[in-house]
């Protein structure tokens, strides 16, 4: 059978989060899907391995596919997006988990579509440790563009787009060191594509220790590249917030050539 939706998985190094995500996909009420992991040039490769054989039985349309060196996040999208077979993708990272009525609830808008419909998000729980930190419920739908361009309030574990939309777009800007996902809601709106929320937390975000890019130095050098790839937008239609940005950004520069030029006091 030709799936509706293809669930597609960029993967790196984690295979206990891994095997939790899976469980949580063999759990969905709504079945016609594929699997397409993409495997990031994993050093534990071979527990990866072990993983995914666990679950081919139950979970029968899993596609694999591995990178043959580390090229993140955005690539190994793109990777899975070029692969699938459905007209409708549905992007998770390997460390979070979906609820089981997830694809069901999203598919109550797809399996009708308007032809501008491009993409659904749900609502989503952070947790860490089991401990619920704070629940994320926008309810932004249709023309969103204003809406993404003051923030990012589409969590990309929850989105199903439609493939034509995606490619349409560009795909994932493979150039950027974070962002990725808001840069490719925001040309999704730019080029008219209607959003739709369901409005249930479908998604658990789950906090964890490892590594995280939002934490690190290559976040605001996304923001960068961010802002001023749709400078053309802001300028357009939030001028406030890219004035801000920049006015930011030169502080933080000037900070920065104060701290490193300035002397101590001398003594004599």
């Amino acid at each position: 059978m030709h799936p509706d939706i293809s669930i597609v998985i960029p993967s790196y190094n984690r295979p206990l989060f891994l095997h939790r995500l899976l469980l949580s996909i063999k759990g969905q009420t709504f079945k016609n899907f594929e699997v397409i992991i993409v495997d990031d040039h994993s050093p534990k490769w071979g527990e990866i391995e072990q993983v995914i054989g666990r679950f081919r039985n139950d979970v029968p349309n899993i596609k694999v596919l591995r990178n043959e060196a580390n090229r993140g996040a955005p690539y190994s999208r793109n990777v899975g997006i070029r692969n699938s077979q459905a007209e409708w993708i549905s992007l998770v990272d390997d460390d979070d988990e979906w609820m089981p009525t997830k694809l069901e609830k999203q598919w109550e808008f797809i399996k009708d579509p308007s032809d501008q419909l491009g993409l659904i998000y749900t609502w989503v729980r952070v947790e860490e440790n089991g401990e619920l930190l704070r629940s994320e419920n926008p309810t932004h739908e249709g023309d969103v563009l204003l809406k993404l361009l003051k923030s990012n309030f589409i969590p990309s574990s929850s989105v199903v787009a439609r493939k034509s939309a995606l490619i349409e777009a560009g795909l994932f800007d493979e150039e950027f060191k974070s962002c990725q996902d808001w840069d490719m809601w925001v040309r999704l709106a730019d080029r008219g594509y209607q959003v739709k929320v369901v409005e249930s937390p479908e998604v658990i975000f789950h906090k964890h220790q490892e590594k995280s890019i939002g934490s690190s130095k290559l976040a605001h050098l996304g923001y960068e590249q961010f802002y001023g790839k749709h400078s053309r937008l802001f300028w357009r239609n939030q001028p406030f917030f890219y004035f801000s940005f920049l006015v930011k950004k030169k502080l933080k520069k000037l900070f920065f050539k104060y701290r490193n030029t300035a002397k101590p006091n001398s003594h004599v």
